[in-house]
């Protein structure tokens, strides 16, 4: 019998609003970094703290994902690297 393929494991649930939060903070959050260490060289120095604390909430972001896609089996769909 063949393995039924269940990336779409629990649809009813949905997505959890914090799993999406994180997921449409993380583009910000480089776009962010990106401008601030852009400021912070070619002009206003004080702009590396910014740019570090972005960094900082931008590993969280990215971390929420990837533990939350390993560990809830409804988000299996976004461990897009497992076959």
């Amino acid at each position: 019998m063949d393995k039924i393929h269940d990336t779409l494991f629990d649809l009813g649930r949905g997505t959890p609003s914090w799993f999406i939060f994180a997921a449409r903070i993380l583009p910000v959050s480089i776009l962010s970094q990106f401008l601030s260490a852009g400021f912070a060289l070619f002009g206003e120095n004080s702009l590396w703290r910014l740019h570090a604390a972005t960094g900082g909430a931008l590993s969280f972001s990215v971390f929420v994902l990837f533990v939350s896609a390993l560990l809830i089996p409804r988000l299996r769909g976004f461990r897009w690297w497992q076959v």
